[in-house]
């Protein structure tokens, strides 16, 4: 049996956020962000859980290959109270050497437009941060853990993305 993170010091990640570029204006469709980070396992992996969540909704990656199948996770909740987040088995996605993880961040239910009538942004909030955790053991009993993700940041091709509204991806000559 496994418990996952269920105390408040178990949690040893740092929420990172958009910091690609200037912040976002409030009020208004902002484009999804992606988060990443590369790292180095130096031992074989005997086995590797991700616990994540986000302010907004996430679809996270590692070496290339997307983790898990949800859409729009973590879902919606009640903010003020609690954060849900998900555990993934990892294991087959990891290599030792190099790997990169990393997740796109979407404005989702926490700031993203909800309601009728041109609806209601920043509900919630107005920043947009994901918390992600990746913890992976050794045959050796040691276990590394992976919890800063604000290495490499940058924007979607989607100049915006929303619950209600959709996305609006426009290819853009670089």
């Amino acid at each position: 049996v496994e418990a996952g993170l269920l105390e408040p010091h178990d949690w040893v990640a740092v929420p990172v956020g958009d910091g690609a570029g200037p912040q976002q204006a409030p009020g208004r469709d902002r484009r999804p962000v992606r988060v990443r980070t590369d790292f180095v396992l130096d031992r074989p992996v005997t086995s590797a859980r991700l616990y994540i969540t986000a302010h907004g909704v996430y679809e996270a990656e590692i070496n290339g290959r997307r983790v898990g199948r949800d859409v729009l996770a973590p879902e919606w909740t009640t903010y003020g109270s609690r954060l849900l987040y998900r555990t993934y088995d990892v294991t087959d996605l990891l290599d030792a050497g190099p790997n990169t993880i990393g997740a796109w961040l979407g404005d989702g239910w926490y700031r993203g437009r909800l309601g009728f009538h041109g609806g209601t942004r920043d509900l919630y909030g107005t920043d947009q941060s994901l918390l992600a955790q990746l913890e992976v053991r050794h045959p050796d009993g040691g276990v590394t853990v992976v919890s800063r993700f604000a290495e490499q940041t940058s924007r979607a091709m989607a100049s915006n993305a929303s619950i209600d509204g959709g996305g609006d991806v426009r290819r853009q000559k670089v």
